[in-house]
């Protein structure tokens, strides 16, 4: 048994971080409100309402470029460098003493990375028990993270090597944690999916500095850390793909693509974890609304086609509000995503 988590900022979010886009947006206004750099007060002026996730926000940045030229694109690829300067200290002020120095992995905290379908539904829980009774209860876990930040290491005190986890009955292995998109210390990426993504008014998408920095597929490539390959690897052999606090925004579509064609095999199904504050716990209709409106979200994202979808949609469970990771009872602020 495989399992592949990919966790985004709703992880750090429910940890009490304030790490949303518009978060960081205040922050980088006040640092930069004096700024005499024209096109540092333009892409304020332009960027505020981009709404609240890091895709919103790159998905803005791509459409940016509109604004700029081959003469002038420098300009677009300083405030590109400006945010990530600025981003990295956000960030790491956020982390900061965000975690206890004491805590440690415990029972109910393993158990969610090896059993995370146990926070579905009865009902949607049988498919997957089935899948784990054909490949193996014994589960091999890999998370790959798409956050800044080493709050998941601390949490499971993961330190770069394959270890051991256990719920007091089963054991697993936490095989890997890779950062797709880098961390404050070494190769951040932050940016836009492909080409098509970067606004053509000066055709600067065509510039190879600009693809080079901007689109993170390329990004990576460039890296030549390959965890890209990895990573793909990864999906390409899990049997259940756990996605937990991720907006499914169109800036990570390269992923969204590779869990979308390993869920057509026999042998794979996918978990989206989800917050929601609006579902009433009385009104079940709702929720059960929401999560086909969200497996439909995936599949379209995933560019599922549309005679593809209706066999899918029976592999994809959805869990809103499920509390997640909270066993960490030391922190107090911890949400319940």
């Amino acid at each position: 048994m495989n399992i592949v988590f990919l966790i985004g900022n709703g992880f750090d979010l429910n940890l009490g971080l304030r790490t949303r886009f518009t978060d960081f947006y205040d922050y980088y206004g006040k640092m930069r409100a004096d700024d005499k750099r024209q096109h540092i007060q333009t892409f304020l002026d332009k960027i505020k309402s981009s709404g609240e996730d890091w895709s919103d926000f790159e998905t803005s940045f791509g459409k940016y470029a509109q604004y700029f030229s081959r003469e002038n694109y420098e300009d677009y690829l300083e405030v590109w460098a400006d945010v990530l300067l600025l981003l990295t200290k956000y960030i790491n002020l956020q982390q900061k003493n965000a975690i206890p120095a004491d805590l440690r992995p415990n029972f109910d905290t393993c158990r969610c990375l090896m059993f995370p379908e146990k926070f579905l539904a009865r009902g949607a829980r049988s498919p997957f028990e089935k899948l784990r009774a054909h490949t193996g209860a014994i589960a091999n876990i890999d998370v790959i993270n798409f956050n800044y930040t080493s709050t998941f290491e601390k949490l499971y005190d993961w330190h770069g090597a394959a270890e051991t986890l256990s719920d007091g009955l089963n054991h697993a292995t936490l095989n890997s944690v890779t950062h797709i998109h880098g961390t404050t210390r070494e190769l951040m990426i932050l940016g836009v999916d492909n080409p098509a993504q970067i606004a053509e008014t000066g055709n600067i998408s065509e510039i190879a500095r600009v693809r080079n920095r901007l689109i993170k597929p390329v990004a990576n490539k460039n890296s030549q850390t390959l965890r890209d390959e990895d990573c793909a690897k990864l999906i390409a052999n899990a049997n259940i793909i756990c996605i937990f606090g991720m907006s499914l925004g169109v800036t990570d579509q390269t992923w969204w693509h590779l869990v979308g064609e390993r869920l057509q095999s026999p042998d794979a199904m996918a978990i989206i974890f989800s917050r929601n504050k609006d579902i009433p716990a009385n009104l079940g209709y709702l929720s059960i609304e929401l999560q086909e409106a969200k497996i439909s979200e995936f599949l379209n994202v995933a560019n599922i086609a549309a005679n593809q979808a209706p066999e899918l949609t029976h592999k994809i469970g959805v869990a809103f509000n499920s509390g997640m990771f909270s066993g960490f009872t030391n922190i107090t602020s911890y949400r319940t995503f």
